[in-house]
């Protein structure tokens, strides 16, 4: 299920009923393709040759990073459509696979489309907010450039970075590229040329103030074994690993429904929390998902196919796109019949998530959460908490759009007590002394200019190199907010000015 269960891994919804839970591991037959069809896209982290005629790709992406094993048998096309081999894919590019989930939760790959890096489509200075994916060291694989692959929103980015990059960790101390690592929250301001990659030129790196906790559903497709009871999971389209005491605590056999709560550790990776088994009885499953296809007599929800006969009952309309609710008998054989079909649009599935404020709109419009476009309708939505600012938390309720949008209904925000850390943007009208307060004017979510105060303490870091700190000054203040709201700048930094 490649947009449903995809948006579910960021949104944290619970979105069917628990009906069972197990108490014994089992492991699925090992057979090719066990898992059904499968569509990867990312940037390849790392390419090894495992014999002459299989190399083995790590690629990166927002639902974890996958070992895809490409063969002979698989057709690969470079940018311009023009044929590839196994070995000309090396790492920093990027992968759209399409292939087979094994059941040792790698892919078998059968279709390969390899793309270079794509430059903005702007010349100058951008701002990527995300967590690193993956880090490539100088290499004549990546053109002599140190790489991070980093998670912006629900896509993947490529920036360069080098020794002019001027990153600084969360206390505003220089770092350089040997210190960044998956999983790293990451706010970088970039640079490019119309035909070039995208290249660091300032920001931050840190790691994550607290385990991000998310929830999801959809068809086991591998279960495999790694060292010391732990397992590697692909659950829908997304990779996770649990260890050895969850594992154990958890029957589930390839095919089978999932609802799963995960937590992203400090590295990136999405560790299983607790997994519950969606089943009716031992020979019923139910699923909801996303329609993938359509036949006469057989349809494919979440990557399960599901024949239909006349004793099929079907409401609502069920079209490939949309969202689908069934309930389906496990034939003798292991294949699927579905008893009941219910098809809806994306719109009508209701969600709830929280997390951090990345933008806000003018006048409501289009904010971004965790990288989720929000939209707000300052008539029908309803804000509550404080106000709404990048780098506070909000929790969002409202109706899931076609486009993998929310229409909001509801956002509460709050400073997370857990983080307490708040990026703002905007224009100094104050500059006191250090000790001293300090007021930066930015643009709330009606649109209107406000005047945010700054407790300036001896150990703020101001950073002057790109320009003086003065009223009129553009800036950029990495600030620690208590319960009450009140702000502590931890990092001050002068934006270039523009002339």
């Amino acid at each position: 299920m490649v947009g449903f269960t995809r948006f579910l891994a960021v949104f944290g919804v619970l979105a069917a009923p628990i009906l069972g839970i197990g108490h014994a591991a089992s492991t699925a037959a090992a057979q090719p393709g066990a898992g059904g069809a499968i569509a990867v896209s990312g940037y390849i982290a790392s390419s090894t040759r495992l014999s002459a005629d299989v190399q083995r790709l790590a690629i990166a992406s927002v639902d974890g990073t996958f070992e895809v094993d490409v063969d002979g048998s698989a057709t690969i096309t470079g940018p311009s459509g023009e044929p590839m081999a196994p070995d000309a894919l090396r790492a920093g590019l990027r992968a759209a696979v399409e292939g087979m989930v094994r059941a040792d939760a790698r892919v078998q790959a059968g279709d390969i489309a390899a793309s270079a890096p794509p430059p903005t489509s702007a010349s100058g200075e951008a701002t990527v907010r995300g967590r690193v994916l993956a880090t490539l060291a100088a290499g004549a694989e990546t053109a002599g450039r140190d790489l991070a692959i980093v998670a912006d929103g629900r896509s993947e980015i490529v920036v360069a970075v080098d020794a002019e990059s001027g990153l600084v960790d969360a206390d505003g101390r220089a770092i350089g590229f040997a210190a960044l690592r998956a999983g790293q929250a990451v706010v970088l301001r970039t640079t490019s040329a119309l035909t070039s990659t995208v290249r660091a030129v300032g920001g931050t790196a840190a790691d994550a103030a607290r385990p991000t906790r998310v929830r999801f559903e959809g068809a086991l497709r591998a279960r495999a074994e790694l060292a010391d009871g732990a397992e590697r999971w692909i659950v829908g389209t997304v990779l996770v690993e649990a260890d050895a005491a969850t594992a154990a605590g958890v029957t589930a056999s390839v095919g089978d429904h999932l609802i799963v709560e995960a937590v992203r550790d400090g590295d990136g990776t999405l560790g299983v929390a607790s997994a519950l088994v969606d089943v009716r009885t031992a020979e019923t499953i139910e699923l909801r998902g996303t329609v993938e296809a359509m036949a006469d007599a057989e349809v494919t929800i979440d990557g399960l196919t599901l024949a239909i006969d006349d004793a099929t009952a079907i409401e609502g309309s069920l079209v490939v796109g949309g969202q689908a609710e069934a309930r389906a008998v496990i034939e003798a054989d292991g294949s699927l019949r579905a008893e009941t079909l219910f098809g809806r649009s994306s719109a009508e599935v209701t969600v709830a998530f929280e997390g951090t404020i990345d933008h806000v709109g003018l006048l409501g419009g289009a904010w971004e959460v965790d990288g989720v476009t929000v939209n707000v309708d300052l008539l029908a939505t309803t804000i509550t908490g404080i106000a709404p600012l990048p780098g506070l938390h909000a929790e969002v309720s409202g109706t899931l759009s076609a486009d993998g949008s929310v229409d909001a209904e509801l956002i509460h925000v709050t400073v997370d007590a857990l983080d307490g850390l708040t990026v703002l943007e905007g224009t100094l009208t104050a500059v006191g002394g250090v000790p001293g307060t300090w007021t930066l004017r930015i643009v709330d979510a009606l649109g209107a200019q406000v005047s945010v105060d700054l407790a300036v303490e001896a150990e703020t870091i101001v950073d002057e190199s790109a320009g003086a700190a003065t009223v009129g000054a553009e800036a950029q203040v990495t600030a620690e907010a208590a319960l009450d709201g009140a702000l502590t700048a931890r990092v001050i930094r002068i934006r270039p000015s523009v002339r």
